[in-house]
């Protein structure tokens, strides 16, 4: 019957009925005693879960007799615990756990009432308890295998930080910290990790600066995820350090860089291409020929594309990549020559991935060295063949003398008793000729002469002037004008001024025969010039005139070679002028002048001031007397350059270190000049220069620096900071002697 619909059912036991009903379904069981601890009621559930006591639960039954009767039945545990919470008179609430007969725990709870009684509530727990034992044991078998892991793992919860559990590994490392923040050497980069890993749910490569509990910091990658342990979110987090792969990918780093350092520094271009065919890198030598194409030529960009813009903008394409495309089997090399005359051999050879490496040297001065060699080669071809012919000529002019003496003689006395013109004209002819032939064989007795030169210092000018003089006659009379260019204070040249200036009157000679057939101005230019870099003085004869063809200048000095009529040249003359020279250490070449004609110029060493005694006599005049310090921590090295030093005569004092050297002069000794090394330990030679800055700034300026790191920042920094001189190792005798020539040099300009 529906109690709502029935009259004769009140408001308040309508009330009492939803109560009970309410109680009734309830999933624990539930039992009321009033203050005199007399059952009020229970419900279905408290008398099932005490069986054999159904009957006895009823209103009235008496907590006492409750209590014994459980316990008779086995069922006592945990109501003692409660009837003795009752009886000390406490009046709180109190839950207690047990295990009854048959494995089965049970949940009792007691809840004082208002009214001064209480309720007791029952529940069974067995498969919530199972359930807590089985997620214990798995959080002890995590936790196990956790522990005997090397992964730093922490657990913490999200909001504040608070480790709930960590590896031993993680507690090696940072200790037994509360808080997941006292780790991070920023505080605030934690807020970073979490912004990140909530916005995804989980991290695996943040990298992060952390502190051991030593407190010192290394750089470490965390792995994180979030996860529900207990209830609660949590953070579950593994740390890598990365102190050693960070160390290992630095040493990767300087390994390539010192890689391409090696690649920058090859005297060649170099390139490289990879199995796509595509450019990896370049150095600069390949982008300094090949800059035509630098705004196209990058990383990446493939070796077709650059064969082509180098073909369309006019550069040679074999020096930018590989042009043969369908030939990628074998290596390749080839030489050419660029448009400004350089020359090139290219190498191309294939990598082991399937790229290929391109390479190039410069061969320019190779090939003219090649030349050069060739050059004297044939100079010294063209030498033995004076020698050979010079034993024949001194044969032959011998042989020639006696019968050219009778025939002249002869003709002289037969033009004195002649009186017929017509007898008298025939016996001139044959005495010019006779005495033309005599001309030829003395020349043919001065090339053949074995006679050594007397060389001495002599004024090359000097002795084109004496040649000018004996040719100026013949030279005016051919109307041809002679323009002088000889030069004031030029060093003189070791030769026998007799010898040249035979070589120099047959130019001269030359030059005016050439110029016989000229039409228009003739002109001859005569020049002395000083060729320091060489230690060599030239004279230069030119002339207008038609010139040697370029075909025949290297035969020009051949004997018996010339370009003359017959019967105006003999051939002699400039093989005769070629030996002369040749004698001397000089040299004679032959080219085009600027006037249009030929030019011969002849190329003499410069004589030596005095001996070299004579001049280490004069170096050390001019350093003896002075103190070096010396610092150096490689006796080798300080042992050569305190010899070298003495050997100027200076007195050189030697510190090991900077420290040293410092005691030195701090102890009152007097240098004029310190020489150190750059890098050393200690304080170095950078610490030695500050030092001596601020405690003696008046010898600064006499500090010079000989080191092996002059390329190092602190050389850099001595070069724009403070001016001193530095000269790099490997060091020569004459490099350092012109260092401290230049130093006490620059110390005295200063007044110091």
């Amino acid at each position: 019957m529906n109690l709502a619909m029935d009259p004769t059912v009140t408001g308040e036991d309508k009330q009492a009925r939803q109560i009970v009903s309410a109680i009734e379904a309830l999933s624990e069981g539930l039992a009321l005693f009033d203050d005199e601890d007399r059952m009020v009621m229970c419900n279905d559930r408290f008398r099932s879960a005490h069986p054999g006591l159904e009957r006895l639960l009823t209103p009235g039954l008496l907590w006492p007799m409750f209590v014994a009767e459980a316990s008779r039945r086995g069922a006592g545990r945990g109501l003692e615990q409660i009837d003795a919470h009752l009886s000390s008179g406490d009046d709180s609430s109190i839950v207690v756990e047990s295990q009854r007969p048959g494995d089965r725990w049970v949940r009792l709870g007691l809840h004082p009432t208002a009214q001064g009684g209480f309720v007791l509530t029952h529940s069974d727990i067995t498969e919530m308890r199972a359930a807590e034992e089985m997620r214990a044991e798995a959080d002890d078998a995590l936790r196990e295998l956790l522990d005997a892991c090397a992964p730093q793992i922490v657990v913490c919860r999200i909001g504040d930080g608070k480790i709930l559990y960590r590896t031993p590994a993680w507690e090696s490392v940072f200790g037994r910290v509360e808080t997941i923040g006292q780790i991070y050497s920023d505080p605030a980069r934690r807020s970073d990790l979490l912004a990140d890993l909530l916005s995804t749910g989980s991290l695996d490569a943040f990298e992060i600066e952390l502190r051991r509990k030593d407190g010192t910091a290394f750089p470490a990658r965390i792995a994180a995820r979030i996860l529900d342990y207990h209830g609660e979110d949590v953070v579950v987090s593994s740390i890598q350090d990365m102190t050693q792969l960070y160390a290992q990918r630095n040493e990767i780093v300087r390994t390539n860089q010192r890689l391409f350092d090696a690649i920058e520094a090859l005297d060649q271009g170099f390139a490289l291409f990879n199995a796509d065919d595509r450019l990896v890198l370049a150095n600069q030598r390949w982008m300094d020929v090949n800059a035509a194409i630098a705004d196209v030529a990058r990383p990446g960009v493939s070796n077709e594309t650059i064969v082509r813009t180098a073909t369309e903008r006019g550069c040679e394409p074999r020096m930018a990549g590989r042009v043969d495309e369908d030939d990628c089997s074998a290596c390749r090399h080839v030489e050419v020559r660029l448009q400004d005359g350089r020359s090139f051999v290219i190498s191309r050879c294939l990598t082991s991935d399937g790229g290929f490496v391109l390479a190039w040297r410069d061969v320019t001065e190779r090939r003219a060295a090649e030349a050069e060699l060739a050059r004297r080669r044939e100079a010294s071809h063209q030498n033995e063949k004076l020698t050979a012919m010079g034993e024949l000529l001194a044969g032959v002019a011998h042989e020639l003398n006696n019968p050219l003496s009778v025939v002249v003689g002869h003709s002289l006395m037969l033009r004195e008793e002649i009186s017929d013109p017509d007898i008298a004209k025939r016996i001139d002819k044959i005495s010019a000729s006779a005495e033309r032939c005599a001309r030829i064989v003395k020349i043919f007795l001065a090339m053949a002469r074995e006679r050594p030169a007397k060389l001495e210092p002599t004024s090359l000018a000097a002795i084109m002037r004496t040649a000018l003089e004996v040719t100026a006659n013949g030279l005016r009379s051919g109307g041809i004008e002679v323009e002088t260019q000889l030069g004031d204070g030029l060093p003189p040249v070791l030769a026998d001024g007799d010898q040249i200036a035979q070589v120099l009157v047959n130019l001269l000679v030359n030059a005016g025969q050439a110029l016989k057939e000229q039409e228009g101005p003739r002109r001859i230019e005569v020049a002395i010039r000083h060729h320091p870099a060489a230690g060599r003085v030239v004279a230069m004869v030119a002339d207008n005139g038609p010139g040697v063809p370029a075909h025949l200048r290297a035969r020009i000095f051949e004997p018996f070679f010339t370009t003359k009529p017959i019967g105006d040249g003999t051939g002699v003359g400039l093989a005769l002028s070629h030996r002369i020279v040749s004698t001397h250490g000089g040299s004679i070449e032959v080219g085009q002048s600027p006037l249009g004609g030929a030019l011969f110029a002849v190329s003499l060493p410069i004589a030596a001031a005095g001996t070299e005694a004579e001049a280490a006599a004069e170096r050390n005049a001019a350093t003896a007397g002075f103190r070096a310090l010396l610092v150096e921590d490689e006796d080798d090295v300080a042992d050569m350059i305190a010899d070298v030093l003495q050997g100027l005569g200076i007195d050189t004092m030697h510190a090991p270190s900077a420290e040293e050297g410092l005691s030195l002069l701090e102890a009152g000794e007097r240098f004029d000049i310190i020489l150190s090394d750059l890098k050393m330990p200690g304080m170095g030679g950078r610490g030695l220069l500050d030092e001596i800055k601020r405690r003696w700034p008046h010898l600064a300026s006499r500090v010079a620096y000989v080191t092996g790191d002059a390329m190092s920042p602190n050389a850099a920094a001595i070069r724009k900071e403070s001016g001193n001189r530095l000269l790099e190792k490997p060091i020569s005798p004459g490099d350092l002697r012109k260092l401290v020539q230049d130093l006490l040099r620059d110390t005295a300009d200063r007044g110091q």
